[in-house]
C-alpha cells in the first residue's frame, strides 16, 4: 500500500515537473519514446501515469506521427464490438 502511495506521488510530481517541459515532436526519431519522460526508463512510473490517464507513446498512424494514450477506455471496446455484430 504504502509502495503505490509512493508511486502515485512520485507520477504526480513527475507530471507536475514535467508541465513546465514541452513535450517533443513526434517523428521517427521519437517514435515508441513515451511522455513524460520519466515512462521510458521506469515501468512502475509508467504503469501510475497510464492509470491517470497522463501517458502518451508516439506511434505512426498510416500518413503521419502522433501522440495517442495506450489506454482504452470501455466504451471503445462495446463500440467494436458493435461494428463487428453489424458485419
Amino acid at each position: 500500500m504504502l509502495s503505490e502511495a509512493l508511486l502515485i506521488a512520485i507520477a504526480i510530481a513527475a507530471e507536475a515537473a514535467g508541465s513546465g517541459q514541452q513535450r517533443p515532436a513526434c517523428n521517427a526519431v521519437t517514435r515508441g519514446l513515451m511522455w513524460p519522460v520519466e515512462a521510458n526508463g521506469n515501468g512502475k512510473v509508467a504503469i501510475a501515469l497510464s492509470k491517470q490517464g497522463a501517458l502518451q507513446i508516439c506511434t505512426k498512424g498510416p500518413w503521419r506521427y502522433q501522440w495517442t494514450s495506450p489506454v482504452v477506455h470501455i466504451k471503445q471496446l462495446q463500440q467494436s464490438l458493435k461494428h463487428r455484430s453489424e458485419d
